[in-house]
């Protein structure tokens, strides 16, 4: 499919997304430069085409409420994934991805051992602080102890969530999921859920789609070195799942994100950036002078496919 996207020296300009290529894209560029708009606009003709395949839009902050052709989906109010119903291992690691990604710090062996086994034995994120409280009141032992306070303290934010609570199918056609109503670290550990959820079903061949981040900084950043996680789950979508008919759109205010993603996408696009790393950074990738994309005028980027 070819996507117009404006005009590049008074000629048309197209976007080719091709069938179980690799059409991971990123959009990079300072607040206020356009890029929403310009996601917004694909978006439009990729639904006045009839794209023919799913679109999922991960929102953080309601943005894209309204889009013609989009059915918008809330946490915890007609849309819901409870992390602790996805099959083991990815019940137990999409847990422990949530603490080293947002606390940036490894799980230690005693905490690793309390969450196996209560991961084991309960049923949803509210049943695990409860048993946390409870084991906290009884144990003696200040390792113990603190092993248990720590894990409370991480889980604490996540035990009123609604949108946790059961798992619900994910409907096909254009999905806006709208996570604005959620607290910032709910809508972390959320989205990180959903993108493990997303990664399973590709997986098994039950789930293809276009998905759409805005903000991705939010969820695309350097794995911290001090952890064991390998790779980020952004990363992972955008290296393995192409074969299985997986993309991902992100919207970034920055370039500083996992390497891996900057390096794999297929297509990039740069609006104006004053961020000096993220100048560096793009004048490298595009092989041209920083002062150029400093000055881009507004709704005005570089592409590189």
């Amino acid at each position: 499919m070819k996507i117009y996207l404006g005009k590049l020296g008074g000629r048309p300009y197209y976007l080719n997304l091709e069938p179980y290529e690799n059409n991971n894209t990123l959009i990079v560029g300072q607040a206020g430069t356009g890029k929403t708009l310009f996601m917004k606009s694909i978006l439009y003709r990729m639904v006045e085409q009839r794209f023919n395949e799913n679109i999922l839009i991960l929102d953080f902050t309601g943005e894209y409420s309204g889009l013609s052709g989009f059915t918008t989906l809330f946490p915890g109010v007609n849309f819901f994934i409870n992390p602790l119903q996805l099959p083991f291992p990815m019940n137990r690691d999409t847990l422990f991805y949530f603490i080293r990604y947002v606390f940036g710090r490894e799980v230690t062996p005693i905490q690793y051992y309390i969450l196996s086994e209560m991961i084991g034995k309960c049923e949803s994120i509210r049943d695990i602080i409860s048993s946390l409280r409870d084991e906290l009141g009884r144990a003696r032992d200040e390792g113990w102890r603190n092993a248990y306070s720590s894990i409370y303290n991480r889980l604490m934010p996540l035990g009123e969530m609604d949108a946790i609570s059961k798992i619900t199918e994910i409907p096909n056609g254009y999905v806006h999921l709208n996570l604005s109503h959620m607290g910032d670290q709910q809508q972390t550990f959320f989205s990180i859920i959903t993108l493990h959820y997303l990664y399973y079903l590709a997986k098994y061949g039950e789930y293809s789609a276009v998905i759409v981040i805005d903000e991705a900084e939010r969820v695309a950043l350097p794995i911290p070195g001090e952890t064991r996680i390998d790779r980020n789950i952004v990363t992972k979508i955008v290296d393995e799942l192409r074969k299985y008919g997986l993309f991902l759109f992100l919207i970034s205010h920055t370039l500083q994100l996992d390497d891996e993603i900057r390096n794999n996408v297929r297509n990039l696009f740069i609006f104006r950036l004053q961020n000096p790393r993220d100048v560096d950074y793009a004048s490298k990738i595009l092989f041209t002078k920083p002062l150029i994309i400093q000055t881009l005028p507004k709704f005005t980027a570089m592409h590189r496919d």
